[in-house]
């Protein structure tokens, strides 16, 4: 038995001292690697660690809990004056977030949270925003499940505690009623009248605890790292450019699994189906191909084939080493693809999205991605253009630098919301339909290539931050910025091409059972394919393999899933290979 003024680590049962800066039965809450511990101090909060060391401190709050911010555990906590609930990075003490609620609750498994107010819930994700729960009674406590799919909220009174389903905010009640302390091991802790009876949410099953006035469940310790990593992979050729006019530097897979949508950056879209090719799309007269610009995603609509509509993102105009060839701009445009798969629709080409774009840079740095989210929105990552102070602007009319969120049902020309801001190039992201969460390779300059997960309203840096790093000290400083989930130095593979990360994708495949749920990702010119695994609490990276003919510039340009979610890679000047367990 533990006493209030002493703390245990679920990551070493042998392990108990006394805290001397906790206030003797307070809340305390472990960081998911049960390596620190967030305690409520005479003055504020505090983090200590397991020698009792304090790390990191706040006045004038209380504690709710962990948050994870971008991938990395326990880098920001959630605190409370009493009035509203903040979000604050221990990175760099900045507020991420700030909320008119008194109360909340973070997901154990997740980035979500449950707010409490005195008209009701709500639940905020930093992707999706703030939804509020409906039918569901203010009231003052809950608790997650471990897994974070589930909550459940103590109701009003003598009804019984409700069950909301965190995915489609359903509901259901729970046949016990009182406040909830725990969530653990498949039963919720309910008090009621000076008795906790332990309720199983499935069955409806319910057993008192004799003599006892509250319960509470010790979280599961964390899970230790893998046991298994991923080993070397090989490269099989699909497709490329047949007709020797143009490069790959993209591709769409039709859900249907027969066709493969390649993206050529001189300004078409060539649908293949097992070598055999059309060019569904040509814009090659619009299309500006200089520097980073040029042809660079297409993507279909998530509800194809039933809505048959893709999308591309291309840049048009500038100046190149033919002079000015125009106003520069960035578009993304939609067209429609034909039944078979193999054509457009005549006279479906239509403009949807303008980016005003600075005249007199470099044209670089637009970005490249266009990514459906499980909600039905387009998101698309915007770089600096060469601009470089403006990426650090927050407000919503500076869309340089940012992340925007688009939708595609808005008729005519669509406009869009800013989500996030301080990225470089962010030429590669991918969202993860399993978490939701947004993966994003941001190309560095010369101090670190960096690898985010997006939060909304979040800063991630640039230009004052290059991964960790300062850019005026090149060392750890507290500029503003989200810290990346993973960041290293260009050039540091052994030669001198490696300098402009590739995002990918969160592998969620079946053919490669060792690579479930790692990240890969690649570079543009060294050609290696490499992943982390998003569960350890600092990722580093293995290296699968190296794409045939690399290291060249543009040995890779896309790293995306089939529609089987297998890996396929493409590259400037190799085409579209897919990625098998095995090495080479």
């Amino acid at each position: 038995m533990v006493t209030p003024s002493s703390f245990w680590s679920p990551t070493n049962l042998q392990f108990s001292r006394k805290l001397s800066t906790i206030v003797p039965g307070s809340r305390f809450f472990w960081s998911p690697s049960g390596k620190e511990v967030l305690v409520q101090t005479g003055t504020g909060v505090a983090v200590v660690d397991k020698a009792d060391k304090q790390i990191w401190k706040m006045d004038g709050v209380k504690p709710l809990g962990w948050w994870s911010v971008t991938g990395i555990k326990g880098s920001a906590v959630l605190v409370t004056d009493g009035a509203k609930t903040r979000i604050v990075s221990t990175y760099n003490d900045q507020d991420l977030w700030t909320f008119a609620a008194p109360g909340a609750f973070p997901s154990p498994a997740g980035t979500a949270v449950l707010l409490q107010r005195g008209d009701g819930w709500l639940l905020w994700e930093p992707l999706t925003g703030m939804r509020p729960i409906p039918n569901v009674a203010a009231s003052a406590t809950a608790a997650w499940e471990p897994n974070g799919q589930r909550v459940a909220i103590e109701g009003p009174g003598s009804s019984g505690v409700v069950i909301l389903n965190t995915a489609d905010l359903t509901t259901s009640t729970l046949g016990v009623a009182g406040a909830v302390t725990g969530w653990g091991a498949g039963e919720i802790a309910v008090m009621r009248e000076g008795a906790v009876r332990l309720a199983t949410p499935d069955s409806r099953e319910t057993k008192e605890i004799g003599n006892a006035t509250f319960a509470s469940f010790q979280p599961a310790a964390p899970k230790a790292e893998r046991g298994t990593k991923p080993g070397p992979v090989k490269f099989v050729p699909v497709a490329k450019v047949q007709d020797g006019q143009g490069m790959s530097v993209a591709v769409a897979p039709n859900p249907d699994g027969q066709i493969l949508y390649i993206a050529d950056i001189t300004g078409r879209v060539i649908a293949d189906r097992g070598g055999t090719q059309a060019t569904v799309l040509d814009i090659r007269n619009q299309v500006t191909v200089w520097d980073e610009s040029g042809l660079l995603d297409v993507v279909l609509h998530p509800k194809f084939p039933q809505n048959r509509t893709a999308y591309v993102y291309y840049g048009v105009g500038g100046v190149t080493d033919k002079g000015g060839v125009g106003p520069r701009r960035d578009l993304i445009a939609s067209f429609e693809i034909g039944p078979d798969g193999m054509s457009a629709v005549p006279n479906t080409f239509r403009v949807r999205y303008t980016i005003p774009t600075p005249q007199e840079t470099p044209m670089s740095h637009n970005g490249g991605t266009l990514a459906f989210a499980p909600d039905g929105k387009l998101y698309l990552g915007l770089g600096d253009l060469g601009t470089y102070e403006a990426a650090a602007d927050p407000s919503p009319q500076s869309v340089i630098g940012s992340f925007l969120v688009l939708d595609v049902d808005q008729p005519g020309e669509w406009t869009a919301t800013k989500v996030a801001y301080g990225f470089r190039n962010p030429f590669r992201f991918s969202i993860d339909p399993v978490t939701t969460q947004v993966w994003i390779g941001d190309v560095g300059g010369f101090t670190r290539e960096e690898i985010d997960i997006l939060a909304r309203n979040g800063n991630f840096g640039w230009p004052l931050r290059e991964g960790e790093v300062c850019r005026d000290t090149l060392t750890d400083c507290n500029s503003p910025g989200l810290p990346p989930v993973h960041a290293w130095a260009p050039y540091s593979g052994g030669h001198d091409c490696g300098a402009g990360v590739i995002g990918g994708f969160v592998y969620r495949g079946s053919a490669i059972p060792d690579l479930k749920n790692w990240y890969l990702y690649s570079d543009l010119c060294s050609g290696d394919i490499l992943a982390i695994d998003p569960a350890a609490t600092v990722p580093e990276s293995l290296t699968l393999g190296r794409v045939p003919g690399a290291p060249k510039w543009g040995a890779v340009v896309d790293l995306v899933p089939d529609a089987k979610g297998e890996p396929l890679v493409v590259g400037l000047p190799g085409g579209v290979f897919r990625i098998t367990a095995g090495g080479n």
